[in-house]
């Protein structure tokens, strides 16, 4: 993505937050992020450390499976209603496909957010305490 690009969405992004009154923090991964942030006033941009792709990519793989598991339930309930109707079973175009696609994604991550943070850094922490309370008994 180009500076010109992410510069533009981050602007869109912002005005999005602001006609909802609300104020985020956009956490952007270790990249070729823009020299030049816009001024944003709902949106407040913060990088994450270099070296934290192990923190990271539980969020990802968990991401990744809950996505599977909302397509892949999807596609069975679509079967199985047609199977119930007693109809042939449906061919998938691309358009349900792209349709289950986004149900699947836009389910993700309403409830799935606490359990990535948990497999990421909390469980990290709850580890380190721990580690720190065995040390001092």
């Amino acid at each position: 993505m180009t500076s010109e690009i992410s510069g533009n969405w981050l602007k869109s992004l912002d005005k999005s937050m602001q006609v909802k009154k609300r104020n985020i923090i956009l956490f952007i991964d270790n990249c070729n992020a823009p020299n030049n942030l816009p001024a944003l006033k709902n949106v407040s941009v913060k990088f994450f450390p270099a070296n934290t792709t192990s923190k990271l990519q539980p969020m990802d793989q968990e991401k990744i499976r809950s996505f599977k598991v909302n397509y892949r339930r999807q596609l069975v309930r679509k079967l199985v209603d047609a199977i119930d109707e007693g109809s042939t079973l449906p061919k998938i175009n691309m358009l349900d496909s792209m349709r289950t696609t986004d149900y699947a994604w836009r389910n993700v991550t309403q409830k799935d957010c606490p359990k990535l943070l948990y497999k990421s850094w909390i469980q990290e922490w709850v580890r380190r305490g721990e580690r720190d309370q065995r040390r001092r008994e």
